[in-house]
């Protein structure tokens, strides 16, 4: 058996039998009980079509497949829609089921064309699922029907957190990614899709939250008036004429006392206009 990894240059083929024997054996274990665990996901498959075509759930006084499916067989609930959809689709186009039985296709794959595979265009989706990563798989059914994306949704998932689920044409993901970049290197390290996502939010608030806004005036007059209490009063003359009557005078007050003789004072002395305002 080899193992191909593509690289940007030319393909590295690592061949098993390059592996220790102890390394092997592990190998080989990981690979037997994910062929079990695949198997395992078929028969459960149809364990589920077998409870659905019977009404199982309703004899158990349960309205719904997938209650059924997490409060008797024990199964997290987000698993238990999965494969109820997948359960019901199957009965629909029996090759998904066949093909989810013999291991070719994960359940998570059928999940993914559940909504666009038809019994005509059955062997088309199949294939695909069988050779696409599941990205490029979702990828796939929103080009051929956008309105099947995954929907918009925010979830609970425990210690306070939320799962959010969003979808983005091509170019806004692109402009997304080039906030990404800014706030990696912002942060000095490549940032989480939820640290952007809180520096967006940030950053929105700050300039467009009414309230935020209204704080930050309300801090900068505080300021403002506190700077003004602490600096001297602002001259009202240019400092260029300021200049130039000191020049001119010497420094000394020529206001004329009430004998008709200049001031001369050089202590206290201020700028004014000729004609007082």
């Amino acid at each position: 058996m080899n193992l191909e990894f593509q690289f940007e240059q030319a393909p590295v083929v690592f061949h098993i039998e390059e592996l220790n024997a102890k390394s092997r054996a592990i190998h080989e274990r990981a690979l037997t009980r994910a062929q079990k665990y695949l198997a395992s996901e078929g028969q459960l498959l149809e364990s589920i079509i077998e409870a659905d075509q019977d009404k199982l759930y309703e004899k158990f006084g349960l309205g719904y497949l997938t209650t059924y499916c997490v409060k008797h067989l024990g199964l997290d609930e987000t698993v238990a829609g999965v494969l109820v959809r997948v359960a019901r689709k199957g009965q629909a186009v029996p090759e998904l089921k066949l093909a989810v039985m013999d291991g070719d296709v994960s359940i998570s794959n059928a999940r993914a064309i559940a909504s666009v595979i038809t019994n005509e265009n059955q062997a088309e989706w199949i294939e695909k699922a069988k050779t696409l990563s599941k990205r490029k798989l979702e990828h796939e059914v929103a080009c051929v029907s956008p309105t099947k994306a995954k929907p918009e949704k925010a979830r609970h998932i425990g210690n306070g957190r939320v799962q959010v689920v969003l979808n983005l044409s091509e170019e806004e993901y692109e402009e997304r990614c080039r906030i990404k970049d800014l706030v990696s290197k912002s942060l000095g390290k490549t940032a989480t899709d939820s640290e952007v996502e809180v520096e967006m939010i940030k950053n929105y608030r700050y300039h467009k939250d009414p309230v935020l806004k209204a704080k930050r005036s309300a801090n900068r007059k505080c300021k403002e008036r506190a700077a003004s209490q602490d600096a001297p009063a602002a001259k009202t003359t240019p400092a260029a004429v300021i200049h130039a009557v000191n020049l001119r005078d010497g420094g000394h007050c020529r206001a004329k006392l009430p004998d008709g003789t200049e001031c001369r004072e050089t202590r206290w002395t201020q700028h004014h206009h000729i004609i007082p305002t």
